[in-house]
């Protein structure tokens, strides 16, 4: 089960790689070759951080009267096996379970669970790019690349004397307002005989609906999204996500 996100970068954006260039440059923002990308793992982590703000929310709302599955996933039916599940654990469904515990997040590095004692998600998220189209034509416009990026400079100011201090001066690279695309599905994934029956149960359940059903639990989730990439609580990377429909995918895959 596959669609496409449309990340609408509305201003300047900074994809980190934790690199610099040297005394020029702090930081370097990540590319796929010459061109700006925005890290799958990163939008995953995101999504999750919005989905755990809505079974926060959820709760408030709806004060027990519908679970955060039947929400999510209208029309379960009331035998399903995701029709009682906790929020939690649909969240770790969806994204896989986490290696803390929640009430262990302020614990140390011994505290974390192994990797063998955690289960895979449901969710496979590709890295962000430009659309084939575009990509082509930069591919056959070599140099056109470097007008994407831009370099942002700051320095912290003295209180005392009104002015920069020294050895403050930092710059980092950025990204021009573009449209990202990332390829998103849903699979069985788990090998845990529980985890297993409720993903396929899950798949399911979403074979019998429409298109736009299949993907009504992310377009809940999709607009508490307003950011991504760093700086963002310092106003970059204000963005716009939203689900594409098969005919949009169509119409962008001829566009190239």
């Amino acid at each position: 089960m596959k669609a496409v996100i449309k990340i609408e970068l509305l201003n300047y954006w900074h994809a980190g790689t934790g690199r610099s260039s040297g005394s020029h440059l702090d930081a370097l923002s990540e590319r796929d070759g010459t061109l700006p990308v925005l890290a799958g793992r990163h939008l995953k982590g995101l999504l999750r951080y919005a989905f755990f703000a809505l079974r926060q929310w959820h709760g408030q709302w709806q004060g027990g009267k519908q679970s955060l599955a039947e929400y999510l996933f209208p029309g379960l039916p009331d035998d399903s096996i995701l029709a009682d599940i906790s929020s939690a654990e649909l969240e770790n469904l969806l994204f896989g379970s986490a290696h803390y515990q929640a009430d262990q997040s302020n614990k140390g590095e011994e505290d974390l669970r192994s990797s063998l004692d955690t289960l895979p998600g449901m969710l496979r998220i590709s890295s962000g790019q430009l659309s084939a189209g575009e990509r082509a034509w930069l591919a056959k416009n070599k140099g056109h690349e470097a007008y994407l990026f831009d370099e942002l400079f700051s320095t912290a100011i003295d209180p005392a004397t009104g002015s920069a201090k020294d050895a403050s001066l930092r710059g980092i690279e950025v990204c021009l307002p573009m449209t990202l695309y990332a390829d998103i599905s849903l699979d069985v994934t788990s090998l845990e005989s529980h985890s297993q029956a409720c993903q396929r149960a899950l798949m399911t359940h979403l074979a019998t609906t429409s298109e736009s059903e299949q993907w009504h639990w992310l377009n809940q989730i999709l607009p508490m999204m307003d950011a991504v990439g760093g700086k963002r609580n310092r106003g970059a990377g204000e963005a716009k996500l939203s689900v594409l429909d098969r005919q949009s995918v169509a119409d962008l895959q001829g566009a190239a």
